[in-house]
């Protein structure tokens, strides 16, 4: 995506700090910064991402304990615990805390 490694850490712990993923869209990702840089990978599925034009991965959190606050505790729950693969609510492969 024309990320750098510090740019790449931002989205992924601020991503992972509001506990959803979203979904790429099925009808392809869009535009990549070299052809549009005002409005890369956009999705051909609707620009603004509300409603029909919504999609989710299935793979839900919460990976932080204040999913409505933007901190690292992403990064330190990745640390902190250990991981077991388990069948999440979105019925997706995923990880989750032992023992839980």
């Amino acid at each position: 995506m024309d990320m750098n490694d510090t740019e790449t850490v931002a989205l992924i712990g601020g991503g992972h700090s509001f506990g959803k993923s979203h979904g790429a869209c099925p009808l392809g990702p869009g535009k990549k910064p070299s052809e549009d840089p005002e409005h890369p990978w956009q999705g051909k599925c609707g620009g603004d991402g509300k409603g029909s034009n919504t999609f989710t991965s299935g793979f839900e959190g919460s990976w932080t304990e204040t999913p409505l606050e933007f901190t690292n505790y992403y990064f330190k729950n990745l640390l902190e615990f250990k991981w077991e693969p388990l069948i999440g609510p979105g019925g997706h492969n995923q990880w989750g805390i032992t023992g839980l």
